[in-house]
């Protein structure tokens, strides 16, 4: 694949346990924003943010 624009490329990790069991998933991302304008801890908290909204998203009444 090709990403012309592509600044950095991170691995995101999440941990879940359903019904006692753990389930790892790992994803990978890439940014266009350079580390100067994108440190890891900034990242990371986008990420959280975008999962926190898709959560609610898919919760029913």
């Amino acid at each position: 694949m090709d990403f012309p624009a592509a600044a950095q490329v991170l691995q995101v990790q999440r941990t879940r346990t359903i019904k006692g069991r753990k389930h790892v998933e790992v994803a990978y991302l890439i940014c266009s924003l350079p580390m100067e304008q994108a440190q890891p801890e900034q990242v990371a908290a986008w990420v959280q943010g975008h999962w926190g909204i898709e959560n609610r998203l898919h919760v029913g009444p």
